[in-house]
Parts: C-alpha cells; sequence; structure tokens
C-alpha cells in the first residue's frame, strides 16, 4: 500500500509540476515550514477547506505534523504537499 502511495505521489508530482517549472521561476516558492504555518491559520479560520486535492487544511496539516523517523514515504508526503500548494 506503501509502495502504491508513493508511486502515485511522485507521478503526480513529475505530471504536474512539468507544465509549470518554467512560469515557477519568476514566483516565490515557500517550504514546509510556511505551509505548516499557513494550514494551522487555515484550519482555525475555515475547518472544511480544501486545496483542490480532496483534503482539508486539517487534513494536511495533521500530515505535515507526522514525524518520519526517517522514513522516506513521509518525508516525499511533505516535500509534496509544500510542492502542491506552491
Amino acid at each position: 500500500m506503501k509502495k502504491l502511495l508513493v508511486t502515485m505521489l511522485v507521478m503526480v508530482m513529475v505530471l504536474g509540476l512539468m507544465g509549470g517549472v518554467v512560469m515557477a521561476n519568476d514566483c516565490e516558492r515557500y517550504g514546509q515550514g510556511y505551509w505548516k504555518q499557513w494550514l494551522a491559520e487555515m484550519a482555525e479560520e475555515d475547518p472544511e477547506w480544501e486545496c483542490g486535492s480532496g483534503f482539508t487544511a486539517q487534513e494536511l496539516l495533521d500530515m505535515l505534523n507526522t514525524p518520519a523517523r526517517g522514513d522516506a514515504t513521509q518525508i516525499l508526503l511533505y516535500q509534496f504537499i509544500a510542492a502542491s500548494l506552491n
């Protein structure tokens, strides 16, 4: 199950970011810390807010607050969430 999740995340990330690479060079990009704080504020304001992925702000925040403890899947998930929100 975990390998399938990682494969799906990588595919979505590669396919989704390929078209925006050129445009993204002129835009500010934020890291996980920025998005973690932003999602915490969003979860307080509007608990049902979705970013278009089907996850609410609180669900994404819970994912970012889960300790990685060396788990590559979790580390990739952190990066994917930040890249998606950028």
